[in-house]
Parts: structure tokens; sequence; C-alpha cells
């Protein structure tokens, strides 16, 4: 299981701490496919099957789960996400896709390359994409 902290108010912060030393679970990930979802379930994790159809209907190494409302997130937190990504796409030559969050499924070739960097501190989002 992957976790990924977005603000809760509990433990989980510093439990995350220790298990982030291992970007976020891929490095030991053996299975052909991950999937990347926020502890929190704020997305629905019954997309999964779907992500999975796309997967093998279409070869992609990259499944990406598209929020269509962000429900629980204040406007301000809405705007800032918002105008950061398109600010980061256009000064960026990669390019992020927006207003999908971390939740994607990924392939063992992803997996393996996204391992085999050298960051300690890996922007997962940009180095995915």
């Amino acid at each position: 299981m992957l976790f990924v902290n977005d603000g809760s108010a509990d433990k989980t912060e510093t439990i995350l701490a220790t298990l982030a030393e291992v970007s976020a679970g891929l490095k030991y990930c053996a299975g052909d496919l991950a999937v990347i979802i926020d502890a929190d379930l704020q997305d629905p994790p019954e997309v999964i099957l779907e992500m999975l159809r796309i997967h093998n209907e279409e070869k992609a190494s990259v499944v990406y789960g598209v929020r269509k409302q962000r429900k629980g997130e204040s406007a301000f937190k809405l705007l800032t996400a918002k105008i950061f990504y398109r600010l980061l796409n256009r000064m960026s030559e990669v390019q992020i896709p927006v207003d999908t969050g971390d939740f994607r499924l990924v392939d063992r070739n992803i997996i393996d390359n996204f391992n085999n960097l050298k960051e300690k501190n890996k922007y997962i989002r940009g180095l995915i994409s």
C-alpha cells in the first residue's frame, strides 16, 4: 500500500516521514503494475478497474485519474493548484497532466526507470510525466 499525506491532522505525517525514504513505496514494488492513490481515498478506488482496462486496451505506460471535482478543498487551494500546474507547464518541456493529483497507474517500465533516478526528494508527478 502506498500512502500520501495531504494535510491530515493525525499522526500520519510522522509515520509517512519514515516511509518516505522509499519514494512512495515504488522501490519495493515487485508487480507488473502499481496504482498510486492517496490514503484518505479522496480519489475513488473503484476507478482502478477502469484504469486497468485502459492500460490493457491502449498499452498505456501511465493511466491518470483525472478529477472532475475536488471535494473538501478550499477555494484558495483549488485556485493555487490550478495556477501552479498551468504555470509549471508553461515553463517546462515536459507537460504534467492537470487535475490529476497523485492518482495513477504505472507499469513496470515506469517503476524501474523511476527507481533508477538518483534524486533523493523526487517530485513524483513531474518525474513520472
